[in-house]
C-alpha cells in the first residue's frame, strides 16, 4: 500500500473514530466501575448501546458526500458508507467486554482481541496482495470487529434481556456521560493534526504523518490497555483501602511505562532500519518523523496512565475540567506547526505533550492518595534506565549501519539497546521485584481475584 492509500482512510478514520466515542457512551466503564450492578441494568446498557451504534451509523453514511467535498476526494464516500456499518458490531458487544473485564477474566479478553487481530490481518494483507489498494484498510477492522464480536457473546456467555425502566440505570448513564466528555476531548487533542495535515497537505503526506503516529504509539497503547484492564476494575474495589491502591497503583504504572520508555527509545535510534525493514522505500520520511514523534510519545506515557486513578475513584470530572484547557492548547500547537509541514507538526506534539507533564501531573494526583512525588519516584528509574539505553543503542547503531544490512543493524542493536536497558532496570534500579509483582496479577486466573460479574 502506498501513502496516499493510509492517507485516504486515515481521513474518513478521523470522522469515524470521533463518532465511534458515541456508540458507547462511557457505558461500558459505568459497568466497570460500579460497585454493584444488575441483570436488569446491565441489559438496558446493551439496548441503549445497539440504539446509539445504530443512529450513528445512518448519520455517518449520509455524512460521507460531506466528508468527499471538505477534502476534495470523491473516494470517500464508498469508504464512509463502509467503516459506518461497523458501528453495529461495537454496539452488540460494548457490555460483553465490560463484563469480562469486571469479572477481571482477562486472558479471555486478550484471547479474542488477538484472535481478531489475527483474522483481521490476514484478511487486509490478503486483500492488498491481490490488489485492493486502500480497500484492504477497511476489510481489515470488518474482519476483526466480526470475530471479537462473536467471541465476545461466546467468552462472556451472558444474553441481554429486554430494557426496563426504573431498574437504576440512570446514575451509570450520568457516569458515562462524564467518560464520554473526556474521551470526546482527548479524541479532539489526539486527531486534530489529522485533520489539519489531510486539509492542508493532501492524503500523502498524512498518510506518512499517520502511519509514524501509528506504529509508535502501537505498542505502547496495547501495554496501557492491557494493564489498564487490570489495573481499573481492581483499583475501584481498593477505594476504602487507600495505601493498597496507592500500591497497587504505582506498581502497575511503572510498569506501563518501563515498557513504553524501551519501545520509544528503541524505535527512536532505530527508526531508519525499522522503515527500511518494514515499510520498504517509499515510506523514508517516516523515520524522521519517529524521532521528532519520541519526545511526545515519552510525555504521554508518563500522563495516560494516571487517568486510571480518576476513572477507579468516580472523579471523572476532574479529568473532564483538565481536558477543557489542554485541547486548546495542543490543537494551537498543531496550527502553529502546520506551516512548517508535517515535521513541524510531529514536533510542535512533543513540544506541547512535554510542556503538559507538570501540570497534568499536579491536577490528575490532587486529592489523592498518590502524590507527584510517587509519581516521579515510579517514572525515575526507567526514564534513566531509557537515557543509558539510548547511549548504547547510537554507539551500536554508529558502528554497524555503515557496513551492515538493515535487518542485522535492527536485530543487533535492537538487543543491545533492550539488553542494556533491562539491565540497569533490573539491577541497579532494582525494580525486578515491581516487574514480577504486575505479571503475576496479569497472569492469575480469573477466579483467584474475586471479582463476580454481578453483585
Amino acid at each position: 500500500l502506498t501513502p496516499a492509500d493510509v492517507g485516504l482512510v486515515a481521513m474518513v478514520t478521523a470522522v469515524t473514530g470521533f463518532a465511534a466515542l458515541f456508540k458507547d457512551l462511557g457505558l461500558s466503564m459505568a459497568t466497570i466501575q460500579r460497585d454493584k450492578i444488575t441483570e436488569e441494568q446491565i441489559s438496558t446498557l446493551f439496548w441503549i448501546n445497539v440504539l446509539t451504534s445504530g443512529v450513528l451509523m445512518l448519520m455517518l453514511m449520509a455524512l460521507g458526500p460531506l466528508l468527499a467535498d471538505f477534502y476534495r476526494e470523491p473516494r470517500l464516500v464508498g469508504i464512509t458508507v463502509a467503516l459506518a456499518s461497523l458501528f453495529v458490531l461495537g454496539g452488540l458487544n460494548a457490555q460483553h467486554f465490560a463484563l469480562l473485564r469486571r469479572q477481571m477474566r482477562f486472558v479471555t479478553v486478550t484471547a479474542v482481541e488477538m484472535t481478531a487481530l489475527v483474522v483481521g490481518a490476514a484478511v487486509g494483507v490478503g486483500m492488498a496482495w491481490m490488489g485492493a489498494g486502500y480497500w484492504a484498510l477497511v476489510g481489515m477492522p470488518a474482519a476483526s470487529g466480526l470475530v471479537s464480536t462473536v467471541g465476545a457473546w461466546v467468552a462472556s456467555g451472558w444474553r441481554p434481556g429486554w430494557p426496563r425502566r426504573g431498574v437504576g440505570a440512570r446514575s451509570l448513564v450520568k457516569f458515562g456521560g462524564r467518560v464520554l466528555a473526556l474521551d470526546w476531548l482527548n479524541y479532539i487533542a489526539c486527531n486534530a493534526d489529522n485533520f489539519l495535515v489531510g486539509r492542508y497537505w493532501g492524503s500523502g503526506p498524512l498518510g506518512l504523518y499517520a502511519k509514524a503516529y501509528r506504529m509508535l504509539e502501537l505498542m505502547t497503547r496495547q501495554v496501557n490497555g492491557a494493564v489498564g484492564s487490570v489495573a481499573v476494575p481492581a483499583l475501584a474495589r481498593l477505594q476504602g483501602d487507600p495505601e493498597r491502591l496507592r500500591r497497587y497503583f504505582l506498581n502497575g504504572y511503572g510498569f506501563v511505562l518501563a515498557v513504553s520508555t524501551l519501545v520509544i527509545c528503541s524505535t527512536a535510534v532505530f527508526a531508519g532500519e525499522i522503515v527500511a525493514v518494514l515499510l520498504g522505500p517509499q515510506w523514508t520520511a517516516v523515520a524522521r518523523l519517529f524521532v521528532l514523534f519520541a519526545p511526545g510519545a515519552l510525555a504521554v506515557a508518563i500522563m495516560n496512565s494516571q487517568g486510571w486513578l480518576a476513572v477507579a475513584l468516580g472523579r471523572v470530572e476532574r479529568q473532564v475540567k483538565l481536558a477543557c484547557w489542554v485541547v486548546p492548547v495542543t490543537v494551537l500547537a498543531f496550527a502553529g506547526g502546520l506551516p512548517f509541514g508535517i515535521e513541524g507538526v510531529a514536533l510542535a506534539y512533543s513540544l506541547v505533550k512535554v510542556a503538559l507533564i507538570v501540570p497534568v501531573t499536579r491536577v490528575m494526583t490532587d486529592g489523592t492518595c498518590v502524590s507527584p512525588r510517587d509519581i516521579w519516584g515510579a517514572a525515575k528509574y526507567p526514564l534513566a534506565a531509557g537515557a543509558g539505553a539510548l547511549v548504547a543503542g547510537v554507539a551500536v547503531r554508529h558502528l554497524l549501519s555503515p557496513t551492515w544490512s538493515p535487518v542485522v543493524v535492527l536485530l543487533l542493536g535492537g538487543a543491545v539497546t533492550a539488553g542494556t536497558y533491562l539491565a540497569l532496570l533490573l539491577g541497579p534500579f532494582g525494580q525486578m521485584r515491581r516487574c514480577q509483582t504486575i505479571l503475576r496479577e496479569l497472569t492469575r486466573p480469573a477466579g483467584s481475584r474475586a471479582a463476580p460479574m454481578l453483585s
